[in-house]
């Protein structure tokens, strides 16, 4: 579990609820997990007067009050909602599950049943909420009850670590107080908007088919000590899924997040507290030196030109596979990169193995997107590549 600051945490928290995605902050007892929610509440606040905030101590609140008051209606029984639930379909905000360890076996299911359906029994919730759990660290001695498997794999883990100077100066002034590097959240309403469209990311997909072994397991990979000392996170098809939602909100507002203090180390702390230290390590690794070695630009302007990855670099395979899943996704393959792309594919296969070339041919042809389509019956090249001869001769 990686470790952010305040601040950063308030970062990741957003990031997160754009994401649709929960976030569960761990630290030491006192270290401020309530006040950073109820400050970031307020600091939304200022540019959406009507986003509200549903504090929920867990501790104080059992399983059947979250569910309602039983009545009989028309000879059938129905529940009648606390008013502390946000049942109106219209409403948005953050739903806060404070001291979520603390809370019993029942009340917990009806967080989950939340968390997941967001409905409780037969009342629905709107999507536009962003949830967030916190609870202190088991080590700390507190009466903490550990999270299971099932609970933890929907959360994005975070721990929140407290430095003095950051905790005095938001203590006393609140986020962003220091004038420094101050993100353009004038559009924040817009930010946090949510897209259940959002399409598996290509990255991810190529990414698991080319390092997945019996040996290096990323899905549904559980170790049951690591579990056990509070390393939750672990990469199953919820958590991939809910890192390719993170990586598209991170692209469709990339000028806004770009100006985030520390974004690299909020998106690696992020997707590491969904699939785990291993997994993320490898992945983000992974992902930040492709944007070192392989200029996409450069690719869809002059494919026979573009610079290769130097074959000598021990992360060419897993970069060249990466790489993939981005020149073939549909922000960038069109009827105008199309020959380029499939060029500098080809060239990259002769260069690093030839697998990459047949691979990211299939990757296109799967691909339901109409664009990509219209782009691969225009394509000289991709004709060019359906012969044995082709992908047998090296492009010049």
């Amino acid at each position: 579990m990686k470790e952010l600051t305040t601040q950063e945490t308030q970062s990741a928290i957003m990031l997160c609820g754009s994401a649709e995605v929960p976030l569960f902050m761990h630290s030491s007892p006192g270290a401020g997990k309530s006040s950073l929610v109820k400050q970031l509440h307020g600091f939304i606040q200022e540019h959406d007067p009507h986003y509200g905030l549903v504090d929920l101590r867990l501790s104080q609140i059992e399983g059947i009050d979250m569910r309602g008051l039983m009545h009989i209606e028309k000879g059938k029984t129905r529940y009648i909602p606390p008013t502390y639930l946000p049942v109106d379909p219209d409403w948005q905000g953050i739903m806060f599950f404070d001291e979520y360890p603390l809370g019993d076996d029942d009340t917990r299911k009806a967080a989950i049943q939340i968390l997941s359906d967001h409905r409780i029994g037969e009342h629905d919730f709107s999507k536009n909420i962003m949830y967030i759990a916190a609870g202190n660290n088991m080590e700390d001695e507190t009466l903490n009850r550990n999270l299971s498997s099932p609970e933890a794999n929907r959360f994005c883990h975070i721990q929140v670590r407290n430095e003095l100077e950051e905790g005095l100066r938001i203590s006393k002034d609140g986020f962003y107080s220091d004038g420094k590097h101050i993100p353009d959240w004038s559009s924040l309403p817009d930010i946090l908007r949510q897209d259940s469209g959002l399409s598996f990311d290509g990255r991810i997909e190529v990414f698991l088919k080319s390092q997945h072994t019996e040996d290096n397991k990323l899905i549904d990979s559980f170790d049951r000590a690591l579990f056990r000392k509070g390393e939750y996170a672990h990469p199953t098809w919820r958590t991939w899924h809910a890192v390719s939602r993170v990586l598209a909100v991170l692209e469709r507002d990339e000028d806004i997040w770009n100006a985030v203090p520390n974004i690299v180390k909020i998106r690696r702390a992020v997707i590491c507290g969904l699939i785990g230290d291993g997994a993320g390590s490898t992945f983000t690794g992974t992902m930040e030196m492709l944007h070192q070695l392989v200029d996409i630009d450069a690719v869809k302007k002059n494919g026979r030109k573009a610079p290769l990855i130097d074959k000598d670099d021990p992360m060419s395979l897993s970069v060249s596979w990466m790489s993939i899943g981005v020149l073939t996704d549909k922000r960038h393959f069109n009827s105008e990169t199309v020959d380029h792309i499939l060029t500098y594919i080809k060239r990259l296969g002769d260069h690093i193995n030839n697998d990459l070339t047949k691979m990211a041919v299939a990757q296109i042809e799967k691909q339901d997107a109409p664009e990509i389509h219209d782009a691969l019956e225009v394509s000289k090249v991709y004709h060019k590549m359906q012969t044995a001869e082709f992908l047998g001769h090296k492009v010049a």
